[in-house]
């Protein structure tokens, strides 16, 4: 689809089907301004653009390449990522992948998310922020999921069901609700740091 048109305001997209990186960026851009729920993909992307992401994200078994490039969910927003593979590939190791801003909510469920660096954080100082990770992998050269934050705020960070690979796969350091139910975390250095 090469451009959509809404008259009046009144249309919104309830499925994007995307299967290359320009067509999904019109889908991100729809998406943040509340025009498509879901967006899925029909092949395999790669970003090389930071993007914010909201809404629903389909991977529909394909593959997400986020090359040296960060997802973030803007304040106050949600994002949802179902059924698929994402490979981030980053500059340093402690660049995060996906980073979760002040109120906003990530759920991650039947993902792999395997990265050369960090993968999932709450943004430093993100008060209110939730991170919820189901029947998923995530695998990290350094933190799989973690606030590694210099100011404290809250936020609430469930996993269930899945499994978390790093040198320290959760490392937790800000006041915060941490849940883990079924959950394998291994790590080279440490398991599981809280600390806050």
């Amino acid at each position: 689809v090469g451009s959509i048109d809404f008259q009046n305001d009144a249309s919104i997209i309830k499925v994007y089907a995307v299967a290359d990186a320009e067509t999904f960026k019109k889908a991100i851009g729809l998406a943040n301004t509340g025009k498509c729920e879901k967006i899925m993909l029909a092949d395999d992307i790669s970003l090389d653009t930071a993007q914010d992401l909201t809404g629903t994200l389909d991977l529909n078994g394909q593959m997400l390449t986020l090359d040296n490039v960060k997802a973030t969910v803007p304040a106050d927003a949600s994002l949802t990522i179902t059924g698929g593979s994402i490979k981030s590939q980053q500059s340093t190791v402690n660049q995060t992948s996906f980073s979760i801003s002040k109120g906003a909510t990530l759920l991650m469920e039947n993902v792999l998310l395997e990265t050369d660096a960090a993968a999932l954080s709450p943004a430093n100082g993100a008060e209110g922020a939730s991170l919820i990770v189901r029947n998923s992998t995530v695998a990290a050269k350094t933190y799989a999921v973690t606030t590694n934050a210099s100011t404290p705020f809250t936020c609430d960070i469930l996993l269930e069901n899945s499994t978390f690979t790093g040198s320290d796969p959760v490392l937790v350091n800000v006041p915060c609700k941490l849940t883990m139910n079924k959950c394998t975390a291994t790590g080279s250095m440490h398991g599981v740091v809280v600390r806050g």
